[in-house]
């Protein structure tokens, strides 16, 4: 099974958070955390999801790129962001979860609440300096998106228990803007729902879900995810710590069926991938679930530039 040195993935905190090795630590400019979803197929390794997701396998000397590592290579030959270009120093990490779906002795046991709690206080302090506004990005696939969600309500509640200076605070006047990929905010097809997490096995036995995965359950009973919440702690973070600014959201989904063993089909649709119904609109993108946040660097054989393949990830949307 391959590790986080398989992917040349940085340990900051073990089982926690690690760094793509963008930029040396506070030298950067911009901040991107990059949040995972669940592992929808149990023979792809569950502990490689924090990178693998971020990953693109193609063929060649290029076979295996993790692209948020790969940033700052792509500014310095990007003709666009040429006068910008000294602001534009990224530093790329990731956070890492139990993303097994299913509940063992060891596995599936962590709930999102918990989860959140974890990373507010955990995480969010390796991540801001007092003082220091470094502007902060969150990336999100699938069910990463409930993560951000959870995480911010965890630690907007920090800041209303706490006077004075906090990490949660600090980190809710950098935050700039966040990012979801095919994230199923207003639940999954039911057909599709069952098609990952039936109840019994191939062999008839009953399975035991993660509880993160009982959360998805309990969406699907419900038809939708409360995102109001959301929408209102995004409202307040803006007025009471960004002096009004506000934090720029964008939603994507698949365009294209993603192709699996006994399975064909959209895992997230345009209607779910709403964070918030009736709000703007989500963008679609020409590839399946698992392809929709991957970027395919490679070197044109011509100007001898890095490149994407496709403007998948708009990043001048929120950093210029």
């Amino acid at each position: 099974m391959a590790s986080h040195k398989d992917y040349g993935v940085k340990t900051i905190s073990l089982g926690q958070l690690y760094d793509f090795q963008s930029c040396e630590k506070e030298k950067e400019k911009i901040i991107l955390l990059f949040i995972h979803g669940i592992a929808l197929d149990e023979q792809r390794g569950a502990d490689e999801i924090p990178f693998k997701t971020w990953t693109f396998e193609g063929s060649g000397t290029e076979s295996k790129i993790c692209w948020p590592s790969k940033l700052n290579d792509l500014f310095k030959e990007d003709e666009e962001m040429e006068e910008e270009r000294d602001d534009m120093v990224v530093r790329t990490l990731t956070v890492a979860y139990d993303a097994c779906k299913v509940m063992t002795h060891n596995t599936g046991r962590l709930d999102l609440y918990l989860l959140a709690e974890k990373f507010s206080h955990c995480v969010i302090p390796k991540l801001v300096r007092k003082g220091k506004k470094i502007p902060i990005i969150l990336v999100a696939h699938s069910f990463g998106g409930f993560v951000i969600q959870e995480l911010i309500d965890k630690a907007f509640k920090a800041t209303r228990s706490t006077a004075g200076y906090t990490p949660q605070k600090q980190f809710f006047e950098n935050l700039e803007g966040i990012f979801f990929y095919s994230t199923p905010f207003q639940a999954l097809l039911k057909s599709t729902y069952f098609h990952f997490f039936p109840e019994v096995d191939k062999e008839g036995v009953t399975v035991t879900y993660s509880e993160l995965v009982k959360l998805l359950k309990e969406q699907n009973k419900e038809l939708s995810r409360d995102t109001t919440s959301f929408a209102r702690n995004i409202e307040a973070i803006s007025r009471d710590y960004r002096g009004g600014k506000p934090i720029k959201i964008r939603a994507v989904f698949e365009e294209n069926e993603t192709v699996m063993e006994n399975w064909t089909g959209k895992i997230v649709e345009e209607a779910s991938a709403r964070y918030i119904p009736g709000h703007e609109n989500p963008v679609s993108l020409p590839h399946d679930h698992f392809r929709v946040c991957k970027l395919f660097v490679r070197t044109n054989e011509e100007t001898k530039k890095l490149e994407f393949e496709d403007s998948v990830f708009d990043l001048r949307y929120t950093l210029l």
